[in-house]
């Protein structure tokens, strides 16, 4: 036996949905005689209707089908202790008990024991989802107490939401109920209350799933209603079909809102109401509709959404599947929305260009379009994902562990696949996820598609529509996205919590979401972007305040601020982050790649700097120290790529000790560093200094600034020194110390104690339970 138990038809009049209330329109406009046939035809065995605090839909349908229908409703009941509304789904009632029912509904205690004292059939709908905001996690609580049977799917609600509740209330023991009881002093439904049935319902409104999501038990050969109903009440009951997504979601509100249109007759005729009978009524084309897509699909490059339009209505010519004509809308929907992008966008850059500033609020106008089209697919999704975390509370306050051990991690980067130390550490970061089977994804747009093959299949590139050039930055560049293509793979991969290492476009599209799905925000401050502005634009003013203003603005609306050293965690307070947000971010290395090996001693010192190079790392400084050290017998080599090392090259290219390597494979990195006798890093802009953690992993003592993060990763004097910032002598001083010790026993001492810091402070377990705890 398969029953939807829950549908609305035009009876249900209270829309919650704000967009149906701002046009006046109802809840729903399907007829019960519609959801009856449509019912029957997907396979239902009976039918009911479940309509908000109303039966004249259910009632018409039971006395036109008595043997086929039951009276039902959707009563929305109130806890009186906070006036929270949840709603719960009473079958097979007589018109006598459904007046009760809407007098003892006010108070949620009564109508329980209503229920209970009539051996009524019901289920909790969607007890997760707040009908009013004020739902807690206390009030889900007391739910469990009340009640024995559930709604686990609920057609109107996502997968995960779902899913999450079907697996804590499969969880639940008896001793959870008791903790629960101990709590609130609430009687429980049951002798057995850890054991819950469960229902599945359509919660359909629009007339487009009916049937699709329903509630199944064995028939027995008995094929009756009351048969049906004892099982409901019984706990035999199971809960199968579709789950929604937020596409479904906004088609839904469309197409209430189309019922709408067509019932308000002051509304004019109009080609989108010839879009939406193609799309929900499954109109004949005729010759006129053949003469508007063959004139619209001879657009011209210059007005190509008009011929993606004309592509869609041929498209969905001989498509009857609703689901499968949706794809296609929304397909349609997205490259039509990346059109007015792309116009605005490069208008933008052309009116930049020439300095026409003056454009600027004529073109941002282009783009309301594309956001209003956006707009009803991210409204939904926050709908939809709106009491995401109601269950977190009571899952640790029952302790239950093992429900957190899969979640699903999205991570956001700008950077991936270069060499510097963000893009490293998050290639790595995705490759030890793999290896340790957990969910994570780190979501990128990449300039070269042809880095794909070198980076963890567990990375997510999106195609980017139009890119920006930084100033300053000539290898760094910001990437314009297609939004709801964006949308669409992070719904599919149901994220529980997002990650984000960069603030730029990609990083803010991940922020974007993060509050749209109501998720945990975690944001890593690998780079300080406000020393760097400083160090490469020589104190332009306007510029340092600009980055630190936006800097602050994005890692402020996170809920957690990851800082790799305690020295960043200070010097972000005192530029006034909340300290409360500020937790250290663990870091790692893979220790068998960057190994240890013991050197042979030559006459020459081999000094290395690895990294960047750019002007913020101060390199400038670190060949002035080099040019002072009164050592014949030495070299400096560079390693690296970036926007300074031409002129810097050119700057000291009469100087035979120092070489410039340029960019080298990360796998070469350990030779280099096991080549080399002493490593110098003068950065003071690194919140962490990734290559100072790879030399010393390879035993190579470092010498790095007091101003930064590098300062903590090695132990001063034991396995390298700490030189003063910026100061000449302080550095030289360091050097000299250090080459002393390199004549000595003392030296070998410091390779291994560097060597033994990294294996004892920096391991992937570490970062493993620090990202997935």
């Amino acid at each position: 036996m398969k029953v939807d138990l829950h549908l609305h038809s035009k009876f249900s009049n209270h829309p919650s949905e704000w967009f149906l209330k701002k046009i006046g329109a109802s809840e729903s406009y399907t007829e019960p005689e519609y959801i009856y046939e449509t019912a029957i035809k997907r396979g239902m065995t009976f039918v009911t209707i479940t309509d908000h605090n109303k039966i004249d839909g259910a009632l018409y349908l039971t006395k036109k089908y008595p043997d086929k229908c039951f009276i039902s409703v959707e009563a929305t009941a109130y806890f009186p202790e906070d006036g929270c509304k949840v709603h719960i789904l009473i079958y097979n009632i007589t018109e006598e008990q459904f007046k009760e029912i809407d007098i003892l509904r006010k108070n949620i205690y009564k109508l329980r024991d209503y229920i209970k004292a009539n051996n009524l059939a019901y289920s909790v709908a969607h007890a997760t989802y707040s009908v009013n905001g004020t739902l807690k996690s206390e009030n889900v609580e007391k739910l469990i107490l009340l009640f024995d049977i559930f709604e686990i799917i609920n057609g109107g609600r996502g997968e995960k939401s779902n899913k999450n509740f079907e697996n804590f209330l499969k969880s639940l023991t008896q001793e959870d109920l008791n903790k629960l009881y101990q709590k609130h002093k609430i009687d429980t439904f049951s002798p057995t209350p850890w054991i819950k049935g469960f229902t599945g319902g359509s919660d359909d409104h629009a007339g487009l799933f009916i049937g699709k999501t329903y509630t199944y038990c064995e028939d027995n050969g008995y094929g009756s209603i009351d048969y049906f109903i004892d099982s409901l009440k019984k706990k035999k009951t199971t809960a199968h079909g579709r789950y929604n997504d937020y596409q479904g979601f906004t088609f839904a509100i469309y197409k209430i809102a189309y019922d709408f249109t067509k019932q308000n007759k002051s509304i004019s005729e109009s080609f989108l109401n010839d879009i939406n009978q193609y799309l929900f009524e499954e109109k004949k084309y005729g010759f006129k509709d053949w003469f508007k897509i063959k004139r619209l699909k001879k657009n011209k490059k210059d007005k190509k959404i008009k011929a993606l339009i004309g592509e869609f209505l041929e498209e969905i010519r001989y498509e009857t599947d609703i689901e499968k004509k949706l794809n296609i809308f929304y397909d349609k929907i997205s490259l039509i929305t990346n059109e007015f992008i792309l116009l605005v966008v490069k208008a933008l850059k052309k009116d930049l260009k020439k300095g026409k500033f003056y454009n600027f609020f004529r073109d941002i106008s282009t783009a309301i379009t594309g956001i209003f089209l956006c707009s009803p697919f991210l409204s939904s999704l926050n709908i939809m994902f709106e009491n995401n975390n109601i269950l977190d509370s009571i899952i640790k306050e029952l302790d239950k562990k093992e429900l957190f051990e899969n979640k699903r991690v999205l991570w956001f980067t700008d950077t991936i696949g270069d060499l510097n130390g963000v893009s490293i550490t998050l290639k790595k970061i995705a490759e030890k996820s793999l290896e340790y089977n957990k969910n994570l994804a780190i979501v990128c747009s990449l300039t070269d598609k042809s880095k794909l093959k070198d980076l963890p299949m567990n990375v997510i590139n999106i195609d980017y529509l139009e890119k920006f050039d930084l100033p300053y930055y000539e290898d760094y560049q910001l990437k314009v996205l297609p939004i709801l293509d964006v949308l669409k793979k992070i719904y599919d991969y149901q994220p529980e919590e997002i990650y984000i290492s960069t603030p730029g476009t990609v990083g803010l599209i991940g922020l974007l979401f993060g509050k749209i799905l109501n998720l945990k925000t975690t944001g890593i401050y690998h780079t300080d972007f406000s020393m760097q502005a400083k160090e490469i634009s020589e104190n332009d003013a306007s510029l340092i305040n600009m980055t630190e203003s936006y800097t602050k603005w994005f890692f402020e609306k996170l809920d957690i601020i990851k800082v790799p050293t305690n020295e960043y965690i200070s010097l972000l307070e005192k530029r006034g982050f909340d300290k409360s947000k500020l937790k250290i971010f663990t870091r790692a290395i893979d220790t068998n790649l960057f190994y240890y090996k013991k050197r042979e001693k030559q006459e020459s010192i081999r000094f290395l700097y690895a990294g960047r190079v750019s002007q913020d790392k101060n390199l400038d400084f670190l060949i002035d120290v080099f040019n002072k050290i009164e050592k014949e017998n030495c070299e400096l080599n560079i390693v690296g790529d970036g926007p300074y090392l031409n002129e810097l090259k050119e700057k000291n290219k009469s100087n035979k000790k120092i070489k410039f390597l340029g960019k080298v494979e990360y796998n070469e990195l350990p030779d280099i560093y096991n080549n080399s006798d002493i490593f110098l890093f003068p950065s003071i802009t690194d919140t962490f200094g990734m290559v100072v953690l790879e030399a010393q992993s390879c035993g190579l003592p470092a010498i790095v600034s007091d101003i930064g993060g590098p300062k903590e990763i090695i132990i001063d004097r034991e396995t390298g020194f700490i030189a003063k910032a910026n100061d000449i002598n302080s550095w030289i001083e360091k050097i000299n110390q250090l080459i002393n010790i390199y004549y000595t026993d003392n030296y070998e001492k410091m390779c291994i104690a560097s060597k033994e810091l990294v294996l004892n402070k920096f391991s992937w377990d570490r970062v493993m339970r620090d990202i997935f705890n």
